[in-house]
């Protein structure tokens, strides 16, 4: 190694070169919180306990405590150090014994709310909830800012949403999607393609298809029992419209190889890959020894363009699928979800796409064709489960034609440089560390339109400095709203006054209502009529 070579001082209290303590790890070591803290934190929990029981939020807060202290009543009984319900007083701060001081105990409850919402989900899907849910806990804290005058100053926009919500939520009552939705209850079937099934014997040859009323074999069938899997197995149930893409805007850590190492991510699962070997001895040889005399993980020294290699800041657009869904609201009626994927689909990876390019797809008019591209890619940027644990891996997308642009800076002079011809399709592009307040880039939690949005939810739907929305929805695009213009309730107002009804998003998810709910009541009154003839 060169003597001339600028290593990174300490950021937040770590090495670049070392694993930054998660935001749930920062939680739990802190055995006394900022007084301003505690309340935001209590009310937080709070509203995530109202949305489980709307008609009764302390019973749903009853079970969150059972699920972090099972059999101890003592944490119930002071509870209100701990949680303050929507509408609650919020009590003083410096008052001692108002709030509980140290983290652990907000931790725990934020974990048990995650057990909750996926009681019987596999352990990597509920780490990934559990870490949305800290996430959560924490925003508008010290550890995660964040909740700025969005709350504040988008009153009518957001009260907008909760009325296009509640309007398209009862005109999906005249469809027949809650009939099926009883019907699924007790009598659960999911979609299949049956004549695959007898052809490939998934159920045996005795499977009996029912047919419609045009003769057409119903692509549905219950011959097995679900389980756990319940949920999945009737996701088909509920209508759903994909509307676009959210992109949150991230400034992060990235390092740099030597552009001598061309790791390709289908190179990355093999362990023995001769440059996945490269990388991983290039890290280790310009690892530096950390204060306490462990050798670091990672390189710790800045990018530097004789050298080739090292730590930059870059910014990249984290992009997500976003979709309008009716689903039942646990009292026998309707709300109206906005959700939200990943682009590995799985809770374990991303779609990064460099901010320079983002905003030059937006200049050139270019921007859904790029995203679509993105998506159909198999390139995908995923977190690191071997040397470099905690890191993402950031592959370019291989199926991308043109050039790219990519931009980095300097961490001392802010100096910005082209690196655009690192963009190397399907090539690792170099390792990424997130900010403080993001441990991953998971997808926002689902948002419901009937409900009054806050904190992070009222960010995502009227739109920051950090995110904005990419519609695919019909608009009128000269309509002015009261909130950024290019955010996603933008879109569903500007969709909402569509003259032709067809277009709007309440008419496309009430049509598609009615086309599932036909299809699987016909389904069903065929199979009773089956054995009704049966019978006879």
């Amino acid at each position: 190694m060169t003597d001339n070579i600028i290593h990174l001082p300490l950021r937040h209290n770590v090495r670049l070169g070392e694993r930054r303590q998660t935001l749930a790890e920062q939680l739990r070591a802190t055995a006394r919180l900022p007084k301003s803290d505690r309340p935001i934190m209590a009310l937080n929990l709070g509203k995530m306990a109202a949305r489980f029981n709307g008609g009764n939020p302390i019973d749903a807060l009853k079970s969150i405590f059972e699920i972090a202290w099972p059999g101890d009543s003592t944490k119930w009984a002071k509870r209100k150090r701990l949680v303050r319900m929507p509408g609650e007083e919020m009590g003083d701060p410096e008052d001692y014994g108002s709030y509980e001081a140290s983290g652990a105990p907000y931790l725990l409850l934020a974990h048990a709310i995650a057990r909750l919402s996926l009681p019987s989900e596999k352990a990597e899907n509920l780490s990934a909830e559990e870490e949305r849910r800290v996430a959560e806990l924490l925003w508008g804290t010290s550890l995660r800012p964040g909740a700025s005058l969005v709350d504040e100053t988008t009153v009518d926009a957001r009260n907008l949403m909760v009325q296009l919500g509640s309007t398209v939520a009862a005109q999906m009552t005249e469809t027949g999607i809650q009939k099926l939705w009883e019907t699924l209850q007790d009598s659960p079937f999911r979609k299949i393609n049956v004549e695959f099934a007898i052809e490939n014997r998934n159920f045996g040859e005795d499977l009996i298809p029912i047919k419609g009323a045009d003769g057409e074999v119903l692509n549905f069938h219950n011959a097995q029992e679900f389980g756990e899997l319940y949920g999945l197995h009737i996701e088909w149930s509920r209508p759903k419209i994909f509307i676009g893409w959210l992109l949150r805007k991230f400034d992060v850590d990235l390092l740099l190889p030597p552009e001598a190492i061309g790791l390709h991510a289908d190179q990355d699962e093999n362990p023995d890959d001769p440059e996945l070997k490269k990388l991983e001895a290039w890290a280790d040889e310009w690892a530096d020894v950390g204060p306490d005399g462990k050798k670091d993980t990672l390189p710790s020294h800045s990018y530097d363009d004789d050298l080739g290699h090292g730590w930059a800041k870059a910014q990249f657009d984290v992009a997500y699928r976003v979709y309008v869904r009716a689903d039942p609201d646990g009292m026998g009626g309707i709300k109206i979800d906005i959700f939200f994927e990943d682009g590995a689909g799985d809770g374990n990876g991303a779609v990064m796409i460099p901010y320079s390019q983002i905003i030059h797809s937006k200049n050139t008019g270019n921007i859904e064709n790029y995203l679509e591209t993105i998506y159909d890619s198999s390139t995908r940027t995923y977190c690191d489960d071997g040397v470099f644990s905690g890191y993402f891996k950031h592959y370019v997308p291989e199926e991308l034609e043109g050039d790219l642009i990519f931009w980095v800076r300097d961490y001392y002079t802010g100096e910005i440089s082209n690196l655009s011809n690192r963009i190397r399709p399907g090539k690792l592009l170099g390792l990424v560390s997130f900010p403080d307040g993001y441990d991953t880039p998971n997808p926002p939690k689902e948002i419901t339109l009937s409900e009054m949005a806050d904190g992070e939810a009222a960010g995502i739907l009227v739109g920051t400095t950090e995110m904005h929305f990419v519609s695919v929805l019909h608009e009128v695009a000269g309509a002015p709203v009261p909130c950024r213009a290019n955010s996603l309730a933008a879109s569903l107002l500007r969709n909402s006054i569509c003259e032709d009804e067809e277009c709007r998003l309440s008419y496309r998810l009430r049509e598609n209502a009615h086309k599932i709910s036909e299809e699987g009541l016909e389904f069903f009154n065929g199979v009773i009529d089956l054995y009704r003839r049966s019978i006879k």
